[in-house]
């Protein structure tokens, strides 16, 4: 009568041990994805310019594997002179990141605040002026938060 539950006792012993090396293994398979995954990601890059490659070293993840060619910059640079999108959203939106030797052609924005956004509505308002016309002359353009206050 021993034997069954002593039987019963190495069954079950087997089928855990089964279960956890399974368990283990796909532990290893996934850490092996994950390394192979960091160095197909370092091929993807542009490995011309060493410059970039040390920006990517400060401890943070790279959210993007690529870096922005210049077509894809120039996208992003009109996204954030027309729409007023920053910069981070127009290369999550391109999947990558406009490298160093590339920045200067994004161009920065001024953007108006409260006090010119009322100007420029009250110009609109008063003498037909275009938006645009009053955003050249209080060189600035108005963003995406303060559009409502333009009638």
């Amino acid at each position: 009568m021993t034997a069954v539950p002593m039987l019963a006792g190495v069954g079950l012993m087997m089928v855990c041990c089964s279960s956890l090396s399974s368990f283990m293994m796909m532990g290893d398979d996934t850490k092996k994805k994950e390394d192979d995954s960091d160095s197909d990601s370092d091929s993807d890059s542009d490995s011309d310019d060493d410059a970039d490659d040390a920006d990517a070293d400060d401890g943070s993840p790279d959210p993007y594997a690529t870096f922005c060619d210049v077509a894809k910059t120039d996208w992003i640079n009109s996204k954030l002179q027309d729409d007023g999108m920053p910069q981070s959203q127009g290369e999550s939106l391109q999947k990558c990141k406009v490298p160093n030797k590339y920045q200067a052609r994004i161009e920065p924005v001024a953007f108006c605040d409260v006090a010119k956004t009322d100007w420029i509505n009250s110009k609109l308002q008063e003498d037909g002026m275009p938006q645009s016309q009053g955003e050249s002359l209080q060189k600035c353009k108005v963003p995406n938060n303060l559009q409502a206050r333009i009638q």
